[in-house]
């Protein structure tokens, strides 16, 4: 008898679904995988994913951002519609409405926490080392995000909401676009003065796979250290 029988892939319903505007967030564990391919993964994985997990809890809901150099208390954000686990990160969706578009003042202060979450990074990461004697636990996260459309899956077999849309796609490209860059964000509004207060850089990349050149919001102190040769390959200046 066929262990099989009755059994269903993953399938979604057929209605039409309007496109919605979005903000997509991805981010990735670098080297996590090989970390969690150790044999004696299964005793400490989840403990530190779940750490990590706490400091992206704090940048989206709200609370003690202890890693920074002067620990701040942050106000929650507005709530992502969609939250799932990619193995080696998430991805997070907000999405707006035309009655109520997403603001640009949440995704300035989105992206202000991610990339100082970034740039300290470690000491999240030394707690747990102080608790995992074990080599290879990961030390730095990675951050793409994107705005765009995406359109709301509905699954036959489960109450979970999925999303498709062009950001998406984006966002994973960009966490993973340039070494030595950990924050990068396309298609996200960022007043000029802004910018300068609060080191950012926007410059065009230019070869993003399966995407046109695409202006992205950088660290500048990032952007600045970068090796000349992986810098003229990867990005172009705005004339």
């Amino acid at each position: 008898m066929s262990i099989l029988r009755g059994s269903k892939t993953i399938r979604f319903r057929t209605t039409r679904t309007q496109s919605k505007q979005a903000l997509a967030l991805i981010y990735d564990l670098a080297g996590f995988t090989t970390f969690a391919n150790r044999p004696d993964a299964a005793q400490w994985v989840s403990s530190f994913f779940n750490h990590v997990s706490r400091a992206i809890q704090t940048v989206i809901y709200g609370g003690n951002a202890y890693w920074l150099e002067e620990p701040e208390t942050y106000v929650p954000l507005p709530k992502p519609v969609h939250q799932k686990f990619l193995g080696d990160g998430a991805l997070y969706v907000w999405t707006g409405t035309t009655r109520e578009p997403l603001k640009n003042d949440f995704t300035k202060k989105l992206c202000l926490r991610l990339r100082d979450l970034r740039l300290n990074f470690d000491a999240v990461t030394r707690v747990t080392r102080e608790k995992v004697q074990v080599p290879g636990i990961p030390r730095e996260i990675r951050f793409g995000l994107a705005m765009g459309d995406v359109y709301e899956l509905g699954r036959t077999d489960a109450r979970q909401r999925e999303f498709v849309g062009v950001c998406i796609n984006l966002a994973s490209r960009l966490q993973k676009y340039c070494p030595g860059i950990g924050f990068a964000a396309a298609r996200v509004q960022m007043v000029p003065d802004d910018r300068t207060e609060y080191g950012f850089v926007r410059m065009i990349a230019n070869e993003i796979d399966g995407f046109p050149p695409e202006y992205v919001l950088l660290d500048r102190a990032e952007y600045a250290i970068l090796d000349g040769e992986v810098r003229s390959a990867h990005f172009e200046r705005i004339k």
